[in-house]
């Protein structure tokens, strides 16, 4: 009996990222391809997009690990994470997770421990690209704000903005990457952790080191009121700098909705 419309998309996509044979009952046979090699086509063609889509994203991973390493990689992520939206700029989320626990055959990435933060930095820079144009910060909206409101107001960071603590030289590796295409031949760890901000300037992602109040500031900024800004000590060093956060657009907006929780 022929599936209707729904059930071949679903039977389709599954025979893309899987090895379900569900599909092969549905199409009509050819006298130069079997239903499986017609299948295995579509299945090639997708895995092939897939890769170069992780190729634009993570460069940096790709040329520690050699261009087939990569390649293989990729091709085992892109059956155990399926692409699940149209828009395969929102494809690769997951991949700096996935180097934290691949599969068996890449155990010797453990031998790369700065391999994960590496990858999430080359994807808050992928983020920063796509992300949307900044807006003013709404003074007038703000200032509108009776006065007793306005200390429930939370401060709310521009789309490209994207935090990353790391105990690795991240910000060398990617610094030198842009000067030469290549990464330096050893990433030591540091001996202070690096706080760094993934932005947007002139168009272009970059990264900016941060002080450790600064950071501090933008990583509460999501969750805390302005008043709960105010009442945590650690943050009184900090809170002169939203004034310069809002001048250069980092902070973009409030809201007056209650936060689930101030860490």
């Amino acid at each position: 009996m022929p599936a209707d419309l729904d059930q071949l998309q679903r039977l389709f996509l599954r025979a893309l990222n899987t090895a379900d044979t569900s599909l092969i009952s549905q199409i009509a046979p050819s006298d130069s391809l079997s239903p499986t090699d017609q299948i295995a086509i579509y299945r090639n063609n997708t895995q092939a997009t897939r890769h170069k889509t992780l190729q634009a994203i993570y460069p940096m991973v790709d040329n520690l690990l050699g261009e087939a390493c990569f390649k293989t990689l990729t091709h085992y992520f892109s059956l155990d994470v399926p692409a699940t939206h149209w828009n395969l700029n929102h494809y690769g989320a997951d991949f700096p997770a996935y180097l934290l626990n691949p599969p068996n055959q890449f155990s010797a990435f453990r031998d790369l421990p700065y391999l994960h933060d590496l990858a999430q930095l080359e994807w808050f820079l992928h983020l920063a690209y796509y992300a949307a144009d900044r807006s003013a910060f709404p003074s007038d909206a703000f200032y509108a704000l009776p006065a007793a409101d306005q200390p429930n107001a939370r401060l709310l960071l521009a789309a490209d903005i994207h935090l990353l603590e790391t105990p690795w030289p991240v910000l060398a590796g990617w610094q030198h990457w842009q000067q030469s295409g290549a990464l330096p031949v050893t990433l030591a760890g540091c001996e202070v952790p690096q706080l760094l901000c993934v932005h947007r300037d002139a168009l272009q992602p970059t990264v900016s080191s941060l002080s450790p109040a600064a950071f501090a500031l933008l990583s509460h900024l999501p969750d805390c009121s302005l008043a709960e800004l105010a009442d945590q000590p650690t943050l009184a060093e900090a809170m002169p700098l939203i004034t310069e956060f809002i001048q250069q657009g980092w902070i973009a907006d409030f809201s007056m909705t209650t936060p689930a929780t101030c860490p």
